[in-house]
């Protein structure tokens, strides 16, 4: 299948101009969102991981355990 040129009638400018609604891409092939999605994802794993290792971190750098 191949992708439409634009301005030869077929397409997103022909359904737009004959009143047809065109199916949206998905948000996950979208190669901007899938990175901006996987960027924020692993910044709140590493947010979350922090929580965790730096008061295990005080502990052991101060010998209280």
């Amino acid at each position: 299948m191949t992708e439409p040129e634009v301005g030869d009638g077929t397409g997103v400018d022909a359904a737009a101009e004959s009143g047809d609604e065109v199916a949206a891409t998905p948000l996950w092939r979208n190669r901007d969102y899938a990175g901006w999605w996987l960027s924020s994802l692993i910044s709140s794993l590493g947010s979350s991981m922090s929580q965790i290792t730096y008061p295990l971190l005080m502990l052991y750098a101060t010998g209280s355990v």
